[in-house]
């Protein structure tokens, strides 16, 4: 049984098994290297791992280039869960914080053996695509300001303390085996993502809400040779559940032509998404369903059983005892 776990903020997976990590765990590369198999190790034996920061001058291949070591401090359910400490996947530990989409973020969701590294795009003033969340910097820095106001060099610095600045074709440097899920955020975004990860398509799965932003990432990609996997975005989901409200199965299946997954939550709104419907409309296509953001393991543990592909969490440690179990 193949099931994707999807670890909010950067993804992860092992063999049979993949688990999805968001923004919120460690691992990094120095200035013009990416960290090696060997240094992203100890992670298997903890339930989450702790960075200590060593400080290095900012580096060409990553912005804010810091050289961040694992460390095996374990963090408990109220460790991660203080809203000051966590921002949906980023780790504290004294005065050392890793930010959600954060390259620490993404090497600590590799360090456990994963192979999805899901992230979200938006562009800086200087038109660099970088991986983060949201649309301004109020909730990671305290700075309101958004992310496409900021120039590169001084969101690396802001960064720089925070896990460190992802840009995206460096990211794609420093992670060479990772396969990314990525949801493009901004309109200005769209394009450069298609065209950046054209020749990594093989490894990219590309997602936005906006189906109309998704078709732009996919054209600019498709333009230079690439076919990157893509999941629906907002409108072709409504559109399958409006099929299936009205028992058409086959309008259903229509809709999800050219897509490769599903990425869904439970419910949305007091209104189930989920279902068994749309589980076999979606197997029958050979589409995938991935289902966030889902954080207690019986959760888990019911959506596998029901058949889903995918699990999207904050929590990569319980995911990893999860992946366990269904190995």
């Amino acid at each position: 049984m193949r099931v994707h776990c999807i670890v909010c903020g950067a993804l992860a997976a092992s063999q049979d098994v993949s688990i999805t990590a968001r923004p919120g765990e460690p691992g990094l590369a120095g200035p013009g290297r990416a960290l090696g198999e060997d240094q992203l190790v100890g992670a298997q034996e903890l339930d989450v791992g702790v960075l200590r920061r060593v400080a290095r001058p900012h580096g060409p291949a990553l912005a804010g280039g810091d050289l961040l070591e694992m460390r095996p401090v374990g963090l408990g359910r109220d460790d991660l869960g203080r809203e000051q400490g966590r921002l949906r996947g980023g780790l504290t530990d004294g005065a050392v914080h890793v930010a959600e989409n954060s390259v620490a973020a993404l090497a600590a969701g590799r360090s456990t053996g994963t192979v999805y590294l899901e992230s979200d795009c938006h562009v800086t003033a200087d038109g660099d695509v970088v991986l983060f969340h949201d649309d301004d910097l109020q909730r990671v820095a305290g700075d309101p300001r958004p992310v496409a106001a900021v120039r590169t060099r001084e969101l690396a610095d802001i960064m720089s303390t925070r896990g460190g600045l992802a840009i995206l074709p460096d990211v794609l440097r420093a992670f060479p085996d990772a396969r990314f899920n990525l949801d493009v955020k901004a309109d200005a975004a769209a394009q450069p993502v298609g065209a950046l990860v054209a020749r990594e398509s093989d490894r990219v799965l590309l997602t936005s809400f906006s189906d109309r932003r998704r078709e732009v990432a996919l054209r600019a990609a498709r333009d230079r040779g690439g076919e990157p996997a893509t999941s629906a975005g907002s409108s072709t989901i409504a559109g399958v559940l409006a099929a299936l409200a009205f028992r058409l199965p086959r309008l259903a299946a229509r809709r999800l032509e050219g897509v490769q997954a599903l990425q869904i939550p439970e419910r949305h709104r007091g209104v189930r998404i989920l279902s068994r419907r749309l589980l076999d409309v979606a197997h029958g296509v050979g589409a995938e369903v991935h289902v966030w953001t889902v954080n207690e393991p019986g959760e888990m543990r019911r959506l596998i059983d029901l058949g889903v592909d995918g699990i999207v969490t904050d929590r990569v440690d319980l995911a990893v005892i999860e992946r366990a179990r269904v190995l």
